[in-house]
């Protein structure tokens, strides 16, 4: 069985998972939203602002993106 060194703790940040996309091609972090889905679901991918994603221009935005993607 392995143990963590507490050695390696000396220095704290905000702690935090962040998960960002990556694009595969380019292997560099994806700096904005991608809204997908089809005409049964939409699905916000890469949601690193919790404050703008609760912001109702965004929402506004979400629900266009279903509506034109549900008309096809």
């Amino acid at each position: 069985m392995q143990k963590i060194s507490p050695e390696g703790f000396t220095e704290f940040t905000a702690p935090g998972i962040r998960a960002q996309l990556l694009d595969k091609q380019s292997l560099s972090l994806v700096q904005d939203f991608v809204i997908e889905g089809d005409q049964k679901s939409v699905h916000v991918l890469n949601a690193v602002s919790p404050a703008f994603t609760c912001a109702f221009p965004f929402a506004d935005f979400v629900v266009a993106e279903y509506i034109r993607k549900s008309e096809k």
